[in-house]
């Protein structure tokens, strides 16, 4: 549950982050109105406007909603990614923005959730493990996923 709710409010942050840097407001200044308002007159079809709308809304009602499976979260992604790259199309239109908050906390969403998600799943299995070997080998995997976590965020962060 706690992958879940953390996919989706770096998803929402994401958005917003996006919208934000996009249309040069603060994000505390952001509600679905002034979103809504703001990407219509730049010009962005109502489509990609309602649809940007409903996944804020579904990052949302799942934060606090029971968790829906991979399958939820990879088709809201997926929906993310296709908006904003609707609406990013148009950047002419558009003051320039940080492209790299965006990709950094897309690249924890794609990166670090699923590896962490893995390690959630060893120290499960890790409980129903009969034997010391099988339990050394758990502990190892989720040291080595850990490793490679840790390696990504400084490769990531360095490799900017």
């Amino acid at each position: 549950q706690n992958l879940y709710t953390a996919f989706y409010e770096e998803l929402h942050k994401a958005l917003l982050g996006f919208v934000s840097d996009k249309l040069n407001v603060p994000v505390a200044e952001l509600s679905r109105d002034r979103i809504s308002e703001a990407l219509k007159e730049s010009g962005v079809a109502e489509t990609y406007i309602n649809s940007f709308i409903g996944i804020l809304d579904a990052c949302e009602f799942a934060r606090y909603a029971p968790d829906s499976g991979h399958d939820a979260m990879a088709a809201h992604y997926n929906a993310a990614v296709d908006v904003i790259s609707s609406i990013d199309s148009s950047k002419d239109k558009y003051p320039s923005y940080n492209k790299n908050s965006f990709e950094d906390l897309l690249f924890e969403i794609q990166e670090i959730v699923p590896l962490e998600n893995r390690v959630e799943k060893i120290s499960e299995e890790l409980k129903y493990a009969n034997t010391i070997e099988e339990k050394n080998k758990y502990i190892l995997d989720a040291i080595a996923l850990k490793k490679l976590i840790a390696d990504k965020k400084a490769k990531r962060v360095g490799g900017k």
